[in-house]
């Protein structure tokens, strides 16, 4: 049995979420439904791994910012 990971998702569309959901059951994940939400949760806790979506409000490269982008490039 392979080991489980951590992983976020942090996804606005509940369908994704739900697509998230089945594709990654597994593993050991947690659902973010806004980019704020998923920076109490990166700031919280270890992930080994984090899937984002950069298009959505608050949440793209142009609206997340320096700060934001540092969770996801760093």
């Amino acid at each position: 049995m392979k080991a489980k990971l951590d992983i976020l998702v942090i996804e606005d569309t509940q369908s994704h979420r739900e697509g998230a959901t089945e594709q990654l059951k597994e593993h050991n994940l947690v659902l973010a439904k806004n980019y704020l939400e998923g920076k109490k949760l990166i700031e919280s806790k270890d992930y080994n791994v984090v899937l984002t979506d950069l298009m959505m409000p608050y949440g793209g490269r142009e609206t997340m910012g320096p700060e934001g982008m540092k969770y996801i490039f760093d």
